[in-house]
């Protein structure tokens, strides 16, 4: 007798491959409401599950055009996509629902070996970023020395002229 039209947040997991066929398992959550109790009542028995499907859906077209190395730097951008993607194409409001977000809080490789491997090429990207770091302060404290011996070498010079000067003022005094 009573429907609640406040927004929802609905768990998911879903199991995805990128096109480079990783398998992958993805964790977030989908926010949604009802917007016409009518339309829902006459179209659907189980908007929520229709939600989650519609949205599974969408999130699997996604991540299957992407690598696994594109959907890694870009999954919150491909995300998006098939959230705008899905919530503009109709089939919500057919439903008298409206989908707010989708978001991805978590993903992980379904197979162990893919996972190890993963974790490796993380530990060398840390390890180069950390040796990386570590040859910048290298070339600053090799530029900061440049810097101070080009400086002491200024003032030698202008020293070595104004002893040659006072040189010469004393040879023209005593000459």
């Amino acid at each position: 007798t009573k429907i609640d039209m406040r927004a929802r947040m609905m768990f998911f997991t879903y199991e995805v491959r990128t096109s480079d066929n990783v398998k992958l398992r993805l964790n977030g959550n989908i926010f949604w409401r009802v917007r016409d109790v009518k339309k829902m009542i006459d179209t659907s028995s189980d908007p929520e599950g229709e939600v989650w499907q519609h949205a599974r859906s969408a999130l699997i077209q996604g991540v299957s055009k992407a690598t696994l190395s594109v959907f890694m730097a870009r999954f919150n951008n491909i995300t998006m996509e098939a959230f705008e993607t899905q919530a503009t194409d109709g089939f919500y409001a057919e439903r008298g629902v409206e989908i707010i977000s989708m978001e991805v809080t978590r993903y992980e490789p379904v197979d162990k070996k893919t996972a190890e491997v993963l974790q490796q090429i993380m530990q060398e990207a840390t390890n180069r970023i950390n040796r990386l770091q570590v040859q910048n302060s290298e070339n600053d404290v090799m530029a900061a020395k440049l810097d101070a011996d080009n400086l002491m070498e200024q003032q030698r010079t202008e020293r070595i002229e104004t002893q040659s000067k006072n040189q010469q003022l004393q040879a023209q005094m005593q000459g």
